[in-house]
């Protein structure tokens, strides 16, 4: 559901730009946004203090890094907790923000996830959820990032295939957005821009229906999974 809010607000971004003056750069402007949306995330400083007291040389001891479940992945949790951290790092006003010693774990933990590149047999794992995640880490440590770390990101961020239908292709084209913004390719952002606003609409295909239920996988109902 979250992700499915993400890429609703990236069509807003994207619209919201192409009706403002060209005085800044799209990429800019994108990145930019979606950042500061980033950084309206609520932190649970519970959890991200203990993650944060378990991270030891980028790793967490109580991570299974062997697990292949296709389903939930206990590996991926490596990043859910790093894309966590990283945000309490970023947003001022909790006791994680701005800290050298929390950036240097943070970045030991990049390095893990980008040295190891870390597969499942389940195609969505590889080609959405860890590139939705290694992108917000990206975003949010745009300035932080070595141009090494910064090359690595990119290519697992382009594990992202731009294809499929409803909820699939609105995740990978908001990836493909994201990735054109990053990578300054203009035509890039305007083909993904287009594909997404095409696919989020009403209509009796994939996605929302006429009632406002929302089907994937063909005519199955999904409100409260990809809807």
């Amino acid at each position: 559901m979250l992700c499915i809010q993400r890429t609703l607000l990236t069509c807003f971004i994207i619209a919201a730009f192409f009706q403002q003056s060209k005085a800044s750069p799209a990429t800019d402007s994108l990145i930019d946004r979606y950042r500061q949306f980033l950084l309206l995330t609520d932190v649970d400083e519970v959890k991200t203090n203990q993650w944060f007291g378990l991270l030891k040389n980028g790793q967490w001891p109580d991570i299974n890094y062997q697990n292949q479940e296709r389903g939930n992945w206990k590996t991926r949790d490596h990043l859910l907790r790093l894309q966590a951290l990283t945000v309490a790092w970023s947003k001022p006003g909790n006791n994680l923000s701005g800290k050298d010693n929390v950036l240097q774990s943070l970045l030991a933990a990049t390095d893990h996830w980008l040295n190891k590149k870390y597969q499942n047999s389940n195609w969505w794992h590889n080609e959405i959820g860890v590139p939705q995640m290694i992108r917000d880490i990206m975003i949010l440590l745009q300035k932080q990032l070595s141009p090494k770390q910064w090359e690595q990101a990119l290519t697992v961020l382009r594990q992202h295939k731009v294809h499929g239908t409803g909820a699939n292709l609105t995740w990978s084209a908001d990836l493909g957005l994201h990735y054109a913004a990053l990578t300054n390719n203009e035509n890039g952002i305007d083909s993904c821009r287009n594909l997404l606003i095409k696919e989020i609409t009403i209509s009796t295909r994939e996605g929302v229906q006429p009632d406002f239920s929302f089907h994937q996988h063909g005519a199955r109902l999904q409100n409260y999974h990809y809807g």
